[in-house]
Formats: structure tokens, sequence, C-alpha cells
């Protein structure tokens, strides 16, 4: 893979500053704890990047979120209420691989290897 560092890195920081603005909105939502909670989750995981793409590579950075995303809970619909950081940081991967040009298929099969969260508490 062959990316410019510099432009990735300018990307994730226009994340990070919209994570931002999303905290600061959150408030003003009806369901500000949600939100709020999401944005915190998108912006750690951002600055996470950045650091990685930073020390190692956008490359580096692209194999741990692959594998991130795919260690990730399943979560449906419901189960994305209850796990705002969760929600978060899948949101922010998947900005992430759309940053990359990363193609669907492969955020589908990674996604596909995932267990639901309820298998994983019991």
């Amino acid at each position: 893979m062959l990316y410019n560092k510099a432009d990735v890195l300018k990307g994730l920081k226009s994340f990070r500053r919209i994570a931002k603005q999303d905290l600061i909105a959150s408030e003003n939502n009806p369901d500000a704890q949600f939100w709020y909670e999401n944005a915190v989750a998108r912006r750690e995981k951002y600055a996470e990047l950045i650091e990685i793409v930073e020390k190692e590579g956008v490359e580096t950075a692209y194999k741990k979120s692959l594998e991130d995303y795919t260690t990730l809970p399943s979560l449906s619909p419901a189960d994305e209420k209850e796990h705002p950081d969760l929600s978060g940081f899948e949101q922010a991967l998947e900005n992430f691989f759309t940053l990359l040009g990363v193609d669907k298929k492969t955020r589908r099969e990674a996604k596909s290897r995932r267990i639901p969260i309820k298998n994983r508490e019991g």
C-alpha cells in the first residue's frame, strides 16, 4: 500500500477535529450522553491512529486497524445504544478505511468474523 503519510495525517486530524465538534454539539442532542461517549471514542481512536502513522507509518496503522476492526464485537442496533464507545471506535475505523480507499469487500470480510457482543459477555 502506498499512501502519502502527510495526506493521511491531515485526514485523520480533520476527523479528530470533527469528533471534537461533535463532543461540544452533543449537549444539544436528545441522546446527549450517547453522542458524547461516541465522539470521545472516535477522538481517542483518531489520536491513536495519528500516533501510529507518525511513528510506524500508514501500512502499520492500516494493519492494526484491520485487526481492531475484526476483533470488535458485532453490535446489533440495540447493542449500539448500550455501547456508544464501541460504536464510536467502529465509526472511526470505517472513516480511516474510507480515507485509505479500502474496498468494501475487505471490510465486509473483516466484519463477518466478529463475534456478537451477547456471546462475549455471557
